[in-house]
């Protein structure tokens, strides 16, 4: 889900040949669901940590949350090999 979220957003940035690497990821699960459950996954970035991209992932059953997510991401340069930082307002520009 976050690379289709990237792949719909990444023209609209400076970073569009980059690539993300998960550094971590931490999922809590609330409550249980059952087979043919409708659920809605939402996600979104959070302000960047320095080189750390944090990303919510959230999944619904009802409306209610059932799984809540929490992943760290960095950015890098494919040509390079190398992490970039990026700037502390990127998110902004998305707006």
């Amino acid at each position: 889900m976050a690379a289709e979220h990237w792949n719909l957003l990444k023209q609209k940035t400076e970073y569009v040949n980059d690539a993300w690497m998960l550094l971590d990821h931490h999922i809590q699960y609330k409550k249980q669901v059952y087979l043919d459950d409708l659920i809605t996954v939402k996600t979104y970035p959070q302000d960047p940590e320095g080189a750390k991209q944090p990303r919510k992932v959230e999944f619904y059953c009802n409306d209610e949350l059932v799984v809540d997510s929490s992943t760290l991401w960095v950015l890098f340069d494919t040509e390079t090999k190398k992490i970039k930082r990026l700037e502390s307002n990127w998110l902004e520009k998305l707006i």
